[in-house]
């Protein structure tokens, strides 16, 4: 028997370390109507439980108070344990037929297919890839036959430096042009009106624009911003990646054509996802060794696959836009990733029958995650208020702190990345550095958003203190984080 047709493999993507099923066995359909919404409003994000899962937490005599989230955050001991499995048992190359190949075979196709899950996109539609730059880097270059002179590419003064630096080139190397959407010089917010009027156009092939700034913060209407990019004709492209840590992201419902994230900056290892709508796979030049995708049986038109002797080769998406393939070990980590989801759901409602991952319909896996994340967006909002009423009346306030973009903490509009103008005379690298002292982390820098803070005014080498939530902070990660910021302040009074 192949092992990836064994009993062990059914009970587990990885050995036998996931919740069981216990007691009479019942309907998925039973289990996702056991809910009401009541249940899920009055249930709270259990922090101290959280925090259990991650191994950073308990390896120091001072707890980090970590807020660089929005550049990483830490992994939960089933990220840990997925990849060390896969280390261990299954570290050769994968679609052969030997019992290990298929093994790293099963844990990659099945790592593949939940993070398509994760996102409501087909499996075929997802790319892991080495980074979401690299992603981007690869779709540009696969797209380029068709772009030309005359055509359109609308990218945002909000965006990441990855979201704009291959679209330059792919303009110049086609006599594309670029339109830019300016962002308001003060609150850095994009204005739909002034992308109507000023930017849109039958020229349009191209909108990319972020889901939330890394700077700004602000949730953007995507959906809007697709449906007005499609009436005429273009795709959309959405960077995700400040976003996807907070919201649990829909492509469906946003009606893009491309989408990226990076796990690392989601409880997971360094890769990136790209999601390309199926319909479009037909137009992708492969990026890869050129006999791929005839080796693997693929061919371009809409990622159709041939028979072939390779047990469930990748498509033809995941050939071209991916040289070198994607790694397998850190691909193997995401079904940790998912587990901790699991675990999650299954602490918070205790009342439902616990189901393995691998017997998990996707419909199923889906519903677990986005009840996730409905507790994670409402104690990362929690985490905001605190924190924002303190700056708005404190001592940093009247010193001139300033925060950019919108003070609002409605989790539908902003993200928890807060970023701030420091007051005159303030060093940024100096204030990182005392409060490192005290086991309290943030960041100081432009954040590869360069565009973005040249339109708000401030020098793009270095700019702006970067605070960043993430659901396993506890609040008393926010008191020692305000009593270090007030400390600081009266230094800088004792000494102006």
């Amino acid at each position: 028997m192949r092992l990836f047709e064994s009993k062990r493999l059914l009970g587990s993507f990885y050995g036998d370390k996931t919740m069981r099923v216990s007691g009479p066995s019942i309907s998925e359909s039973s289990v996702r109507g056991h809910h009401t919404r009541s249940d899920q409003e009055q249930t709270e994000l259990n922090v101290d439980f959280v925090r259990q899962q991650f191994p950073i937490f308990s390896h120091q005599d001072t707890p980090l108070a970590f807020f660089d989230n929005a550049g990483g955050t830490f992994v939960p001991q089933q990220v840990i344990e997925a990849t060390s499995e896969f280390l261990s048992l299954y570290k050769v190359q994968p679609y052969s037929s030997n019992d290990a190949s298929q093994g790293a075979t099963t844990r990659l196709e099945g790592a593949i297919g939940r993070m398509a899950d994760f996102i409501n996109a087909k499996h075929s539609e997802v790319v892991l890839g080495n980074s979401t730059t690299m992603n981007l880097s690869m779709l540009a270059q696969s797209l380029r036959p068709h772009f030309h002179e005359g055509d359109e590419i609308i990218l945002t003064e909000q965006e990441h430096q990855s979201n704009v630096t291959f679209w330059q080139r792919l303009a110049e190397e086609t006599g594309a042009k670029v339109v830019t959407w300016p962002i308001d010089g003060e609150s850095g917010q994009l204005s739909l009106e002034v992308f109507s009027e000023q930017c849109l156009s039958e020229k349009t092939k191209l909108c990319c624009v972020t889901h939330s700034s890394n700077i700004v913060g602000t949730v953007n209407p995507i959906k809007t911003i697709a449906e007005k990019v499609h009436a005429v004709g273009g795709w959309i492209l959405v960077d995700g990646v400040s976003y996807a840590p907070h919201h649990c992201v829909d492509v469906q419902a946003l009606g893009v054509d491309f989408y990226v994230l990076s796990l690392y900056k989601i409880f997971s290892t360094h890769l990136g996802l790209l999601y390309v709508k199926e319909s479009l796979h037909n137009l992708l030049e492969n990026q890869n060794l050129t006999p791929l995708p005839s080796a693997y049986g693929c061919a371009p038109q809409g990622g159709q696959q041939q028979n072939n002797a390779m047990t469930c080769a990748p498509n033809y998406l995941r050939i071209a836009l991916n040289p070198g393939m994607t790694n397998p070990e850190l691909a193997a980590s995401m079904l940790g990733m998912c587990e901790y989801f699991l675990l999650l759901y299954q602490h918070h409602f205790p009342q439902e029958v616990a189901i393995p991952l691998s017997e998990l319909s996707s419909e199923a896996f889906r519903h677990r995650v986005e009840r996730v994340f409905t507790l994670i967006e409402r104690y990362e909002t929690e985490l905001s208020k605190k924190f924002l009423a303190y700056i708005k009346d404190s001592t940093l306030n009247s010193m001139g702190l300033r925060l950019i973009g919108l003070s609002i903490t409605d989790s539908s509009r902003r993200s928890p990345t807060f970023s701030f103008r420091l007051p005159e005379r303030w060093n940024g690298k100096v204030l990182v550095a005392q409060l490192a002292e005290h086991n309290i982390g943030v960041s100081f820098g432009s954040f590869y958003a360069w565009d973005c803070l040249q339109a708000l005014g401030l020098p793009s080498e270095g700019a702006v203190l970067r605070v960043s939530f993430s659901h396993y902070n506890h609040m008393s990660d926010i008191e020692r984080l305000i009593e270090a910021l007030e400390v600081y302040a009266s230094e800088q009074l004792e000494t102006a």
